[in-house]
């Protein structure tokens, strides 16, 4: 669902895009910043199937985890879940 999939060809890693997009602002800035929504859930401290329902369904996380989230990737929780509301 998100670029945490993983296809190994002759030891080259590449990512499988996700198959929907809700929250394109959360993916993209993890795309840019290089954090594996693996890595995004052990600095938030939740589940990576939480990260992927945030991005992919577009459910919006706790308060607190917004702004866990804001702060990672520099960015106001407003831009990040906006787009979610619509």
């Amino acid at each position: 669902m998100t670029h945490e999939f993983r296809i190994n060809l002759k030891g080259k890693t590449k990512f499988r895009p996700p198959n929907r997009v809700r929250n394109r602002v959360l993916y993209g800035l993890m795309l840019v910043e290089d954090i594996k929504t693996i890595e995004m859930a052990r600095l938030v401290g939740v589940s990576q199937r939480a990260v992927e329902r945030w991005i992919s369904d577009g459910i919006m996380p706790k308060q607190a985890r917004q702004e866990q989230l804001s702060q990672i990737l520099k960015c106001p929780p407003h831009i990040l879940f906006n787009e979610v509301d619509k």
